[in-house]
């Protein structure tokens, strides 16, 4: 009897194995496929990506615009799509060389002269593209940078208008918004695209107020990236008390991605009155402690105070960083109105607030706004 539960334990465990041997066969060759499918798809791609490099014509690949913009050697751009072929496309054709014995165990190996002739293209490729990444790390060591000073005359009592525009020939619109890019401008040379404008704004001791503009990039030294810098194409333009500032950058391709930016830096004196536009949210930097930026609205009339910037007709909700003028409590009995005279476009605009025993008490947010 106990030989014969023995022998039957034995066939169970030789079923289920059987069973189980031809589970996992299946599951094999299902996964076989998979790897198959994958593998030649990233293979195709990467194929056509070495002959598309440098082109969105066709189809663009992720690593396109790093390839484009970071040619800092004299390798041609090609043997860039060649490297990352053969480092990234080498490991796949030996998942594919593995999906197909996984879907047909009898399948002959390719040798292995042709294994190691592989494996040696790929270390060289993987050298190569690391001696590539330190090049490219050391060629951001330093930050240099180039200013320019341009004073705006306008009256005190003026109202500073600031907006930015855009380039149609870049760009659809002004919220468009590109770290870099590479294409060609109305006469069909090659440039480098980036709306990597910042403004900032702060205050003067000066009469007049005054933009500030520093060009920087990065470079393998100090001089170099100076000289990278002082080639940014940057415009910006002061028509009467109106701020027109590009919302772009450009320069020539072959001066390459170097981190290329432009701070713009607002210096207003005290008593300065100014209008931003909708588009300035898009590119405001400011410290929001000085200088708080309302979005709700572009209508909002803002003024450069002794150590914070005051919006003149903002609601009383948006009173966050207290930079809301002239809301407070008062124990006064009696309300408390006081006027501001603005110029606007030409005419002249009051701003009306009224100060009441429970805070500021008006029409419209906070405020009348009325043409004199």
């Amino acid at each position: 009897m106990g030989n014969q539960v023995k022998t039957g334990f034995a066939k169970f465990v030789s079923e289920v194995g059987d069973v189980s041997l031809s589970i996992f066969k299946i599951f094999a060759k299902i996964l076989g496929v998979i790897i198959i499918m994958s593998s030649l798809a990233i293979l195709i791609i990467l194929f056509i990506g070495v002959f598309t490099i440098g082109s969105t014509a066709f189809i663009e690949f992720p690593w396109q615009d790093f390839v484009n913009a970071g040619n800092f050697s004299d390798y041609p751009i090609w043997a860039f799509g060649l490297l990352m072929f053969l480092a990234v496309g080498i490991p796949f054709f030996f998942l594919l060389l593995l999906g197909f014995k996984l879907l047909s165990p009898s399948v002959k190996s390719i040798g292995n002269i042709a294994k190691y002739t592989l494996i040696a293209l790929w270390s060289i490729a993987i050298g190569l593209l690391i001696s590539l990444g330190i090049k490219q790390a050391s060629e951001f060591a330093e930050e240099g940078r180039i200013v320019q000073k341009q004073s705006i005359a306008i009256n005190p009592t003026d109202t500073l208008f600031i907006k930015f525009k855009h380039n149609n020939y870049f760009a659809k619109d002004v919220y468009e918004y590109n770290n870099f890019k590479i294409t060609e401008d109305s006469t069909d040379n090659k440039v480098i695209y980036s709306n990597q404008v910042r403004l900032k704004v702060l205050k003067t001791d000066e009469k007049l107020p005054y933009l500030q503009i520093e060009k920087q990039a990065r470079g393998k030294s100090l001089s170099g990236a100076r000289k990278t810098a002082d080639k940014i194409k940057y415009g910006f333009k002061i028509v009467g008390n109106q701020l027109i500032l590009d919302n772009y950058l450009i320069t020539d391709f072959k001066n390459k991605y170097r981190d290329q930016e432009v701070q713009l830096i607002l210096y207003l004196p005290e008593g300065t009155f100014f209008k931003p536009d909708n588009s300035v949210k898009e590119y405001d930097e400011s410290d929001d402690s000085f200088f708080n930026l309302h979005f709700s609205s572009d209508e909002f009339i803002y003024k450069m105070g002794s150590s914070q910037v005051k919006c003149l007709n903002c609601p009383e909700e948006e009173n966050e960083w207290n930079d809301v003028e002239n809301i407070e409590n008062t124990s006064s009995n009696k309300d408390s109105i006081t006027t501001t005279t603005v110029n606007v476009n030409g005419e002249k605009v009051i701003i009306k607030q009224i100060i009441g025993k429970k805070g500021l008490t008006t029409d419209v947010n906070g405020v009348i706004i009325k043409k004199q």
